[in-house]
């Protein structure tokens, strides 16, 4: 993995800041930016290569252009739920594992239930599947010249729809990959 080819992009609209996981992470040679999406404070002092998106909705196709307007990585990490307990070496993994042709993966996950950790792996995304409640987990990979792409559709405006109407367009540019490993 080349250094910087990679961005993070997490949530954080509830709880504690968790600044040292975020500067662990930014820390990485292969992690070129890690954007912090948020509505409200951040702490004044973030360590080197942390930005701040400020947004206020992880479901909107402005969401989803904010983020591809401000990749410029090879690939961009999506969290969509918070940042997970994940391992920077399965980050990477991640990333070298993604067929060229394919816009977008998404990876098996864990989640918590009942206080116990346990698999939830996620299906095969079908072409040509229009639900719009698929489960692609908890982290997103896209390749960032795909989401360039995005951004130079001309879409419709969806406040709850953005991460529907982003697969839909990647889906006609490139495949999405489903990497089986947690």
């Amino acid at each position: 993995m080349k250094n910087n080819s990679i961005e993070l992009f997490i949530p954080h609209f509830i709880g504690e800041f968790p600044i040292e996981r975020i500067a662990e992470l930014a820390g990485c040679e292969a992690v070129g930016c890690v954007f912090v999406m948020c509505a409200g404070d951040v702490p004044s002092a973030l360590p080197a290569k942390v930005r701040v998106l400020p947004l206020c909705s992880l479901s909107s196709s402005a969401t989803f252009a904010q983020v591809a307007a401000a990749a410029t990585a090879d690939y961009a990490l999506f969290f969509s739920k918070g940042l997970p307990d994940v391992r920077l070496s399965a980050i990477e993994a991640f990333c070298e594992a993604m067929p060229a042709d394919a816009s977008m993966a998404y990876a098996d996950y864990y989640k918590i239930v009942e206080g116990e950790r346990v698999p939830a792996p996620t299906i095969d995304y079908q072409t040509g599947s229009l639900r719009n409640d698929f489960d692609f987990g908890s982290v997103l990979l896209f390749r960032t010249a795909a989401l360039k792409g995005y951004l130079a559709e001309e879409l419709e405006e969806c406040a709850y729809a953005g991460l529907y109407q982003l697969r839909l367009a990647l889906s006609r540019v490139g495949s999405l990959f489903h990497y089986k490993e947690f």
